[in-house]
């Protein structure tokens, strides 16, 4: 994580996973920003005299420290984008490692009720923080997408 930090200001930038999340620390609510500071989003804390701040490789969740000791915690829904690539012997599924539980799921169809888990274990890219999957290409087609169980 690169960090660059300007007292003047307050203004604390991480990098993380190829994405800046810039966090605001004025001696009251956290803003943040996934887009190095073009936008800011408030994250409803509490106004305190934060001392840190965690967030998850998704940015779904967070957590910031105030100095008097407190925790605050903020949790938002996940976005589900599961990448697809062509590999040797089938298709490779990859998604970013996600702050809630999800399972891969797949179908023959779109029709609702039709979908049922992936059997294959993900196996975690520690490089880019991706779950990915190999899939084999059937004689059938097979559509897949995250879902929270």
């Amino acid at each position: 994580m690169d960090t660059d930090r300007r007292s003047a200001n307050k203004l604390v930038l991480c990098r993380m996973l190829r994405r800046w999340h810039n966090v605001v620390n004025t001696n009251g609510p956290i803003y943040s920003s996934t887009n190095a500071g073009i936008t800011w989003v408030s994250n409803a804390a509490p106004a305190l005299d934060w001392q840190s701040v965690a967030s998850s490789a998704d940015g779904a969740l967070a957590y910031a420290g105030a100095r008097n000791g407190g925790i605050w915690h903020w949790r938002a829904t996940p976005a589900l984008v599961l990448g697809i690539t062509a590999a040797s012997d089938g298709v490779s599924l990859s998604w970013l490692i996600p702050s809630a539980h999800l399972v891969l799921e797949q179908a023959s169809s779109l029709t609702a009720g039709t979908w049922g888990n992936v059997t294959i274990p993900p196996v975690l890219n520690l490089s880019n923080l991706h779950n990915g999957v190999n899939v084999p290409i059937g004689e059938n087609i097979q559509f897949y997408r995250l879902a929270v169980p």
